[in-house]
């Protein structure tokens, strides 16, 4: 069933209540999507730094695997005995990591202050080198950090490239959009 809406020029034909409550209902539907794919480049960036910090963490993380565990000694200045931990075979910042503050303890001749300032100059070192490290890709190894990075990147880049410049020219955000009434003013039920 239709209703007339009186105009300027005639009449028109307009959705019954039953019919406009389903249009209203659909236009919901239709906002939410939009909000979504003008929300979605937003989403990917978001995801794609998250994947940029996981895939610089691994690195770092391999980095100290690495890294001489002598390193810790010239971030202490030379102030810490790391013969001991050497010769119980933790020969990387990483592996002295691993282990912990307690197993480092558990060796004859490391004490409490040298296992907490050995894991204290490895998170400095991590710190540091977070800041200062620039993510290369390996196209090698192909590191599973890596492919998510650059799938992250991937949506990002094509969710921008559809739905970026638009997102600016609105001037409210979609939920901020009302729908109107199904029975709006001057509309006559049939």
């Amino acid at each position: 069933m239709t209703g007339l809406v009186e105009g300027g020029s005639g009449h028109q034909k307009v959705p019954a209540a039953g019919d406009a409550k389903t249009l209203v209902r659909h236009a919901s539907t239709l906002r939410g999507q939009i909000e979504e794919l003008l929300d979605a480049p937003r989403m990917w960036r978001i995801t794609a730094r998250q994947a940029y910090a996981q895939a610089v963490d691994a690195t770092v993380r391999e980095q100290l695997l690495a890294m001489p565990i002598s390193r810790i000694r010239e971030t202490t200045e030379g102030r810490l005995r790391l013969g001991p931990i050497e010769g119980a075979g933790y020969q990387t910042v990483g592996q002295a990591v691993l282990a912990g503050a307690r197993r480092l303890e558990a060796i004859p001749g490391v004490g409490t202050h040298t296992a907490t300032q050995v894991i204290a100059a490895a998170n400095q070192l991590h710190a540091a080198m977070t800041q200062t490290t620039r993510l290369r890709f390996d196209t090698v190894r192909q590191p599973e950090y890596h492919s998510a990075l650059l799938a992250n990147l991937s949506g990002y880049e094509r969710h921008s490239r559809r739905f970026g410049p638009s997102t600016t020219a609105w001037s409210a955000s979609p939920s901020s959009w009302t729908l109107c009434s199904p029975t709006p003013a001057g509309v006559r039920a049939g």
